[in-house]
C-alpha cells in the first residue's frame, strides 16, 4: 500500500509540475521548462512571444503540421535534428544534410544534390531501345521512357571500378538489364546465371555497381522500390 501511495503521489506531483509549465494564452499554448525558458509553442500560426524564445525552441504549428524551430530572432522551417531513424513521408523543403540510407522515391528538384545517391538522382539517361551503355552512364539513372515493352539495357562493357549505375522504370513493362559478353552479374546473394535482370513495374529499379573491374567485370546489383522489384534470371 505504501508503494500505491508513493505512485500515487510522484504521478500527482509530476502533473503538478507539468501544468506549472504549461501556460495557455490567446491563440496559442507554451510549454516551459524549470528555468522558464521556452521549449516548445503549440499556435496555428507563427505568435508573437512576450519574451523571444531561445534558439532552438520548437513551434508546432497545427494549421500545418509542421515544425518550426526559433533561429536568429525567427521561427524557421529549417528543423536540425540529429540521426531521423524510421520513414519520412512527405515533402522536404530546405536542405538536407547528411547521410540518407534506405529507398528515396519521388523527384529531386529546386537545387542539387551531391554524395552518391545525389548523382544517381541527377542526371537520367533515356536510352533508345536495346542500348549499350557506355562509361559516360556511370554516375546516372537508365530509365525506359519512350522504350518499347521487352526493351532493355547493356551495361556498360569495361566499366571503371566504382562505376554506379541505377535503373528505374518509370513505365509499366518488361525491361531487361544485361551485362557484357565475358562479364557476370549478382543481385543481392543471387548469381544471375543468364546475365540478365528482369523489372517490370512502374516504380521497380536496381543499383548496379562494378565489383570487379575490366575485360571479365562484375556487376553487383541491389533491387529496391516497386510493386514486384527487379528479379534475377536463372539460365
Amino acid at each position: 500500500m505504501k508503494k500505491i501511495l508513493a505512485a500515487v503521489a510522484a504521478l500527482a506531483l509530476a502533473t503538478t509540475i507539468w501544468a506549472q509549465n504549461v501556460v495557455v494564452q490567446s491563440g496559442y499554448t507554451v510549454l516551459y521548462d524549470d528555468a522558464g525558458r521556452v521549449l516548445l509553442v503549440v499556435a496555428s500560426s507563427a505568435p508573437t512571444l512576450p519574451v523571444a524564445p531561445p534558439d532552438n525552441a520548437l513551434l508546432w504549428r497545427t494549421d500545418e503540421a509542421k515544425f518550426y524551430v526559433w533561429s536568429g530572432g525567427a521561427w524557421s522551417s529549417a528543423l536540425a535534428v540529429g540521426t531521423l531513424t524510421g520513414d519520412l513521408t512527405g515533402d522536404v523543403t530546405g536542405n538536407l544534410t547528411g547521410d540518407v540510407t534506405g529507398d528515396v522515391v519521388g523527384s529531386v528538384s529546386g537545387g542539387t544534390v551531391g554524395g552518391t545517391v545525389g548523382t544517381l538522382l541527377q542526371a537520367r539517361v533515356e536510352h533508345a531501345d536495346a542500348a549499350v551503355g557506355t562509361a559516360a552512364d556511370c554516375g546516372k539513372t537508365v530509365t525506359n521512357t519512350g522504350d518499347d515493352d521487352g526493351s532493355g539495357y547493356t551495361l556498360p562493357d569495361d566499366a571503371p571500378s566504382g562505376c554506379r549505375i541505377k535503373v528505374l522504370l518509370d513505365v509499366a513493362q518488361t525491361f531487361t538489364v544485361t551485362v557484357s559478353s565475358g562479364e557476370s552479374l549478382l543481385l543481392g546473394a543471387d548469381p544471375c546465371a543468364a546475365g540478365t535482370i528482369t523489372c517490370a513495374d512502374d516504380g521497380d529499379s536496381v543499383v548496379l555497381e562494378v565489383s570487379t573491374a575490366g575485360a571479365s567485370g562484375a556487376w553487383a546489383g541491389e533491387g529496391d522500390a516497386g510493386s514486384t522489384g527487379c528479379t534475377c534470371d536463372d539460365a
